[in-house]
């Protein structure tokens, strides 16, 4: 499971995705009722919804790059790119992905014991980050074959880049954020273990990608409200705002000062972040160059390429488009067009909110969860890739379907005088 997450390099110049790939192919391979198994997963999770998904992005890009093929000698490393995202990625995840929900269910037929093993990774991941931020020497060790252009980058290695995965940057704390999320959102019980677990997590992402400490804040608030949305929810919410606006107003200055004057560049950039939050939410300054302003929401300029993308991405196309951005909306709007935009956002959502009704509603805060970082995120990066986030999205909603069809399949085999302790929801 932490290899499925997070990646991490274990050679030189080959991604850990295609190694893991290929290792999770030959497990499959290897399973005695292979034919049985793929077919109940694709048949039990909606992985057959997903898979026309991709072939319909799939199609809209090929008529992109037909329609703009003069553009071959500028954009072509970055179609080859796109289109290996979207197959060659899409397949390993779901490879993955398949694997997975296949040996947790020859272990065990209740989705928690997934999770389980989701926040053990996060654990993992937690003691690797520690490590890294108090020796130099183990940090080099665990990055020695990761990006070395951003590793040898002098702002980027002073203050952050601690840990062991692929990447050590805004993708990394949107999963650390949905790990986040199995922590407090799949067993409402707050106990001391969560607690710590998730002061390791938060650290995690902390001296990573700050991004992942707001969809964190996320996680809690649906933790702490998800279930209770009635007349007093509203009104504690609403008290809570405001004197929460007041307090911050009050407290963020003093925290900023503190941070930056630690002498750690990591504290300090830590400090920076809390200050352009603070910026953004009293309205003096926008939050980032790359999520607000308007040089980073920039269209494409023909109807043709708005509707159906050009095939190529936003990143690192300063000299060839003239701006760059991060931003995953934008950057899905160049690749696939405003129509695979809202194919893919639309697939998402519907898919997630459909599950959040199985198990009872037992899961429903997490989907709900899952959608509002699902939107935010995108204001910050391309998700449609492999990412830790995007594979514990698939993770997630595909097992919460699996399973809550495997156990209303076992439940009415049930006789009628034996209490299995599910309700009628889940069954189909």
């Amino acid at each position: 499971m932490f290899v499925a997450i997070f990646c991490p390099h274990f050679v030189p110049r080959i991604s850990t995705i295609y190694i893991w790939g290929i290792v999770t192919f030959f497990l499959l391979l290897l399973r005695r009722n292979l034919n049985y198994d793929i077919q109940k997963v694709i048949t039990n999770t909606g992985l057959y919804s997903f898979i026309m998904m991709v072939i319909v992005l799939y199609v809209i890009m090929f008529f992109s790059f037909a329609i703009h093929f003069e553009d071959i000698n500028l954009f072509f490393g970055d179609w080859i790119r796109c289109i290996n995202r979207l197959l060659v990625f899409s397949i390993i995840q779901l490879m993955e992905v398949a694997y997975i929900i296949i040996k947790v269910n020859d272990i065990s037929p209740e989705i928690d014991y997934l999770f389980d093993l989701v926040i053990n990774a996060g654990i993992i991941e937690g003691f690797f980050a520690i490590v890294a931020y108090v020796s130099p020497a183990a940090r080099n060790f665990l990055t020695r074959y990761n990006d070395q252009a951003l590793m040898t980058n002098a702002y980027y290695n002073s203050r952050r880049g601690f840990g062991y995965a692929d990447s050590l940057v805004d993708v990394f704390g949107f999963g650390i954020a949905l790990i986040v999320c199995a922590v407090f959102l799949t067993n409402k019980k707050v106990t001391g273990k969560k607690i710590a677990i998730a002061v390791l997590l938060l650290f995690t992402t902390a001296i990573n990608a700050r991004t992942g400490l707001v969809l964190s804040a996320i996680a809690i608030f649906f933790m702490l409200f998800g279930d209770r949305w009635n007349i007093f929810t509203y009104i504690y919410l609403f008290v809570g705002v405001i004197a929460g606006y007041f307090l911050l107003k009050k407290i963020v200055p003093s925290l900023v000062r503190f941070l930056i004057t630690r002498g750690s560049n990591t504290l300090t950039w830590i400090g920076q972040g809390c200050n352009e939050i603070y910026l953004l939410i009293y309205g003096r300054q926008s939050y980032s160059d790359t999520v607000v302003l308007s040089s980073g929401w920039r269209l494409p300029g023909s109807l043709v390429s708005l509707l159906f993308g050009t095939g190529h991405s936003c990143y690192g196309t300063e000299t060839t488009l003239g701006f760059a951005t991060d931003n995953g909306f934008i950057n899905l709007i160049w690749i696939y067009g405003i129509l695979g935009l809202i194919i893919y956002e639309f697939w998402m959502v519907k898919t997630i909110y459909r599950v959040s009704f199985l198990h009872d509603g037992k899961y429903k805060s997490l989907c709900m969860c899952l959608i509002v970082i699902f939107f935010l995120v995108q204001l910050k990066i391309n998700i449609f890739t492999y990412t830790p986030g995007t594979f514990l999205i698939y993770l997630y909603v595909f097992s919460l379907n699996y399973f809550s069809y495997s156990t209303s399949s076992e439940n009415r085999h049930v006789p009628k005088t034996r209490t299995t302790g599910m309700g009628d929801k889940g069954n189909r």
